[in-house]
C-alpha cells in the first residue's frame, strides 16, 4: 500500500465475493492511489468506506448489508465521514438501497469503477447528501484497457477478459447485474498478461462470467485465438482458464489448450445440471447427451483433467 502522505484521505476498499469483483476493486484502488487517497488495510483508520458488494443470491444481498451495516460504525467511533456501496447490490437495488440504507453515502454501479475518485471527491464536498452513480443498464464500452493495481499475491494474478453475460439463463441476474457480454480485444488481454509475466507474476487466471463465449458479441467465439496468441509469450508462467459453458467450450478451444503445458489441465465448468427437463427450465440451451459428450471429448484429449 503506498506510503501515508500529508494532506491525502485514507480510504478502505473491502471486497465481497467473486474473482471479478476483485478485478473491478483493482481498477478501484488504483484510481484512488493515483490521485489524493492512500489505501489503508485498517478501516478504522478511514476517511472513506468502499464496499464492493455481492449480490447474485439472496445470501449473498445479506452479507453485503451485513457488512455495509457493520463498517457504517466507523462513521461513529473512527474517522470516517463517507460510506460507499459499489458493484452488484448497488446495481440490483439502486432505486431504493440508499432509501433502505440512510448509512450510505454514495453507490456506485457496476459499470462505474473508474469513477470513484469524483464520487468520492464529490460526497466529501457535499456532506450530508446521498449520492448514486449507477446506469440503469450496465454496458462495459469503458473495460478494454483499464488500468488496475494487483492486490492478489505476488505470484498469480486474474485478468478478466470480458464482462457480462448474454446467455438468458432463467434462474440468473448477470446480465441485469453486470450486462450483455462485452469481450475485451485479444491484444489488450495478451498486452496485460505479458507486463504481469515481467512482474515475476506466475499464475495467470482467466476469468469472465462466460469465458468460452469469449468475442461472440463481436460475431464468432474468439478464444482460440487468444489461447494461441498466449501460447507465443515467452516466460516460465502458467494458465488457468475459469468458467467455460461447455456448449461453447470448442474443439479448436481444447486443442489450443492441451498444446500448450503451461495451460493447466483443470476446467471450471458450470453444468450446473444434468437432467434434461431441469436443463430445459434453466434456459441452459444443452442437453444431457451433449453434456456427457463434452466430457468424454476433454477426458479423451486430456487425460489428466480436472474439474
Amino acid at each position: 500500500m503506498p506510503a501515508q502522505t500529508a494532506g491525502r484521505v485514507k480510504v478502505y476498499v473491502e471486497t465481497l465475493g467473486c474473482s471479478k469483483n476483485w478485478v473491478d476493486s483493482e481498477t478501484m484502488l488504483h484510481h484512488l492511489s493515483q490521485n489524493h487517497y492512500t489505501l489503508t488495510l485498517e478501516p478504522q483508520e478511514a476517511d472513506a468506506l468502499v464496499v464492493n458488494t455481492r449480490s447474485f443470491l439472496t445470501s449473498d444481498t445479506e452479507e453485503s448489508v451485513q457488512r455495509i451495516l457493520k463498517l457504517s460504525e466507523f462513521k461513529k467511533t473512527g474517522h470516517c465521514s463517507a460510506l460507499v456501496a459499489a458493484g452488484c447490490l448497488s446495481q440490483r437495488y439502486r432505486e431504493d438501497l440508499l432509501q433502505e440504507l440512510p448509512e450510505l453515502d454514495a453507490l456506485l454501479g457496476s459499470q462505474d469503477f473508474g469513477e470513484i475518485v469524483p464520487l468520492l471527491d464529490q460526497v466529501r464536498r457535499e456532506p450530508g447528501k446521498q449520492l448514486s452513480l449507477v446506469q440503469p443498464k450496465p454496458h462495459y464500452q469503458q473495460f478494454e484497457d483499464q488500468e488496475k493495481q494487483q492486490s492478489t499475491p505476488r505470484h498469480f494474478a486474474y485478468v478478466k477478459i470480458a464482462e457480462g453475460c448474454s446467455n438468458m439463463c432463467s434462474f440468473c441476474n448477470i446480465p441485469t447485474l453486470r450486462g450483455l457480454l462485452s469481450s475485451r480485444s485479444v491484444p489488450s488481454i495478451v498486452n496485460e498478461i505479458q507486463q504481469l509475466v515481467s512482474r515475476g507474476v506466475k499464475e495467470i487466471n482467466l476469468i469472465s462470467q462466460d469465458t468460452s463465449s469469449f468475442g461472440r458479441d463481436r460475431g464468432q467465439l474468439e478464444l482460440t485465438e487468444l489461447l494461441c496468441s498466449i501460447s507465443s509469450l515467452e516466460g516460465d508462467f502458467w494458465v488457468h482458464l475459469f468458467y467455460c459453458y461447455p456448449n461453447t467450450f470448442t474443439g479448436d478451444v481444447l486443442a489450443a489448450f492441451a498444446a500448450d503445458k503451461r495451460f493447466r489441465a483443470y476446467l471450471d465448468m458450470p453444468f450446473q445440471h444434468i437432467e434434461d427437463n431441469v436443463l430445459r427450465k434453466m434456459d441452459r440451451k444443452i442437453t444431457r447427451l451433449q453434456i456427457e459428450q463434452k466430457i468424454q471429448e476433454v477426458k479423451r484429449i486430456l487425460s489428466e483433467v480436472a474439474w
